[in-house]
């Protein structure tokens, strides 16, 4: 029996058929998600025992909130174009892909090499804008972080085709490469003395870097590296142009996200970004446990069952839409319980004080909220990617950011930082809905 059927018809027994290969697919990037996010929450204990809640730390995050804007657009929004259109070429044959490929990866190295420069003058100017309202301490460590870290954005947005590839691939060891800048980054910190940022700035540029080159090997080992090639031939450009440009358009809203927080949380006092920082990349390593897991098994089986029955793959991803919101129920639930003990044993040594500990840990009780929603959310949204609704995901985006905004000014003066995660729950809720509805909507229709 086949388990991808001709035509619309969802037979039980296929859903079941895919729901098995969407869990071992889970599986699989779950527990290098879990390493991965090791990793990164071991990156995060290393720089709060460096340099705990301060200057530093402030300007850190605040550069990088920056400079990794651009890379999370790129990936995004590469992940989810990618995906579906490769899964159409292949139908056709090896050559109209290799072709496309060729070509994406000329223009993914053009771009990389234009925002060096670019990134490199904005940041000089961003961080001195009196509108920003930095701190003397913390816009002196700042500008020291800009002319170390201004390159990765350009490292990044390479990384970013190269993961996309293999996630489109189905290989999920991509998401443990992504964790290669946090261990590089661990090491460095380690094997530094107490400097003032520079161990800490040049280390996460120096991370990048090396990730870039492990992806590379790893697709020349799979002969999936193609040479560049200037030009717009491809077939594949009328197809997926329109809705990578909503798509584009849409993620370019959706990760203003992080650097609107940062802005909100410089006017709130020294080590406010830091704390903000340091509750949300604790939260953004667990919901990679799931998120990442769920996003990246599905997309690809998604993407080729779609290509098929469209009904077939309505019927996996609502039911594991139900699951992604138990699961992230219960998460909630378990993170906000034991928040205080996780962040004391993740961050309490060095410079990190007890009372850090209690304002991270409470920052993280709110964050959570978002957990349910989130991972209903990544379902949804993967699903619609996958069945080609870009202009759907760009307008779930704006009402997202909208929320967003809205929710900052609302709570920002009432709540501090607390505010700022609540209204990221806000988002988070206004957007998974708007993709429910639709997923629902379509698989109605």
């Amino acid at each position: 029996m086949s388990a991808k059927p001709s035509g619309n018809a969802a037979p039980a027994t296929t859903a079941s058929l895919w729901d098995r290969q969407l869990l071992r697919g889970i599986m699989a990037v779950g527990a290098f998600a879990a390493i991965a996010g090791a990793l990164r929450i071991a990156q995060d204990a290393a720089v709060a025992w460096r340099y705990g809640a301060g200057p530093v730390t402030d300007a850190y995050f605040f550069v990088l909130s920056i400079v990794s804007w651009p890379v999370a657009v790129a990936l995004s929004t590469l992940t989810f174009v990618i995906a579906p259109a490769e899964a159409t070429l292949r139908a056709r044959g090896g050559a109209a892909l290799a072709r496309f490929r060729s070509e994406l990866l000329a223009l993914v190295l053009a771009t990389a090499l234009v925002a060096l420069p670019l990134t490199y003058a904005m940041l000089q100017a961003i961080v001195a804008l009196p509108a920003v309202g930095l701190a003397p301490a913390t816009l002196d460590a700042a500008e020291r972080a800009a002319r170390a870290l201004f390159a990765v954005t350009a490292l990044g947005i390479v990384a970013a085709l190269l993961s996309a590839w293999l996630i489109s691939a189905a290989r999920h060891v991509v998401t443990l490469i992504e964790a290669v800048p946090a261990l590089a980054l661990v090491g460095v910190l380690v094997a530094s003395g107490p400097t003032p940022g520079t161990a800490l700035y040049w280390g996460t540029t120096a991370g990048f870097a090396m990730q870039v080159l492990v992806l590379a090997m790893l697709l020349r080992a799979d002969a999936a590296l193609p040479r560049p090639r200037l030009g717009f031939l491809s077939d594949a450009w009328r197809h997926a142009g329109p809705g990578a440009a909503a798509m584009l358009g849409g993620q370019v809203l959706f990760a203003l996200v992080p650097l609107i927080d940062q802005l909100f949380a410089a006017r709130m006092g020294d080590g406010a970004i830091a704390s903000l920082g340091y509750a949300n990349r604790l939260l953004v390593g667990l919901l990679g446990l799931t998120g990442l897991a769920l996003q990246r098994a599905s997309l690809p089986l998604l993407s080729r069952l779609a290509t098929t029955s469209k009904a077939a793959a309505h019927a996996v991803a609502i039911g594991w839409a139900w699951r992604a919101g138990a699961l992230g129920t219960l998460l909630a639930i378990t993170i906000g319980t034991l928040a205080d003990p996780i962040v004391g044993l993740l961050y309490e040594r060095g410079r990190f004080s007890a009372d850090d500990r209690a304002f991270v840990a409470s920052l993280l009780r709110y964050g959570v909220l978002q957990m349910p929603f989130y991972l209903v959310g990544i379902v949804a949204i993967t699903a619609l990617a996958a069945m080609g609704r870009h202009t759907f995901l760009a307008l779930a985006a704006v009402v997202g950011l909208a929320v967003k905004l809205v929710g900052n000014m609302a709570l920002a003066d009432i709540a501090g930082p607390a505010g700022l995660q609540v209204a990221s729950v806000m988002m988070y809720a206004s957007t998974s809905a708007l993709a429910w509805v639709a997923l629902r909507r379509n698989s109605s229709a």
